[in-house]
């Protein structure tokens, strides 16, 4: 069976690309490096990042659960407000009603 000329030209022209694009070079660095424990200190690497990554996950995670915290404390605090002064401006308008009453003798409306 006969190669195909075409065949052919195109595997020369793949190879010369790669030889020339500097691709045989860091495959050969890449082979240097797997034969003097590269692996080993990528490994480590890799698995140093990896924990640092999950810390700043963790810490990011308790940092959004205390935000959520402050700002139900914060509506808590809004809602309780709202209904305080509520009760005071019906209180006022019961005492400035009142017969016994004048409006000179209700406090001043608090600022």
């Amino acid at each position: 069976m006969a190669a195909d000329p075409q065949m052919i030209e195109t595997i020369v022209q793949a190879v010369l690309v790669f030889c020339t694009g500097g691709g045989l070079v860091k495959l050969l660095q890449w082979l240097k490096g797997m034969r003097g424990g590269a692996t080993t200190q990528l490994r480590a690497d890799f698995d140093r990042m990896a924990g640092e990554r999950d810390r700043v996950a963790e810490e990011r995670d308790k940092a959004l659960a205390e935000t959520d915290r402050q700002e139900q404390r914060a509506d808590q605090e809004a809602a309780r407000r709202r209904r305080l002064e509520e009760s005071l401006s019906r209180h006022r308008r019961i005492i400035a009603e009142a017969p016994c009453l004048t409006e000179a003798d209700l406090p001043p409306w608090p600022v």
